[in-house]
């Protein structure tokens, strides 16, 4: 997520506004621009934050994240007018500042999409063990309405494994280790059971 972050304060250097950094709170890719898919925890915009704010410190205006997530508007507030109008009147009639756009994705059928997959992640994680056979139905349709999450593709590598298909569980084994997955303690559990460690 550094690196990527750096990559674009690079690209932006000389010309950060609130607009471009929202643009960066916002970017949903990896380092050197790669297709993570959405909420992959090594995008800097990975669809968890609760709650995000701008501040422009020279002219005194924030912007405040409605969410949900990144996704929302964000309002605008010029903070010389919200807490220095009772001291100064000038400061009363100043117009407020325009609020910034919502991210086209939100509302989209790809948000949808990758929540409802995020639903069946969670749920085939809860019948492991209750209804194995509900868990791997629940996990494809993950990977069928966010094929890019590699979460969806490791636990149904586990399911399978479980049950012993261990041809298609190393197949989801590799999806998986291909979709730039963000934790290393699953990367190397995942590369210990493909080299039969």
């Amino acid at each position: 997520r550094f690196a990527r972050l750096q990559e674009l304060l690079a690209e932006a250097r000389g010309a950060i506004d609130p607009a471009r950094v929202l643009a960066i709170l916002r970017d949903k890719k990896g380092e050197g621009g790669a297709d993570l898919g959405l909420g992959n925890r090594n995008a800097l915009d990975a669809i968890i934050a609760t709650h995000s704010v701008i501040v422009d410190a020279t002219d005194l205006v924030l912007w405040v994240s409605s969410g949900p997530h990144l996704l929302g508007r964000y309002v605008g507030f010029d903070l010389q007018k919200e807490l220095l109008a009772a001291e100064h009147p000038e400061y009363r009639d100043r117009p407020d500042p325009a609020d910034l756009p919502p991210d086209p994705l939100l509302g989209s059928p790809a948000l949808r999409d990758f929540e409802q997959a995020v639903a069946e992640v969670r749920a085939a994680e809860k019948l492991q063990t209750s209804d194995p056979v509900r868990a791997v139905e629940g996990a494809e349709k993950a990977i069928g309405l966010a094929p890019r999450m590699p979460e969806a593709h490791k636990l149904l590598g586990d399911l399978l494994r479980a049950r012993g298909d261990t041809a298609r569980a190393s197949e989801e084994y590799r999806a998986f280790l291909a979709l730039h997955p963000p934790y290393l303690a699953d990367i190397e559990r995942v590369k210990a059971i493909l080299d039969g460690r």
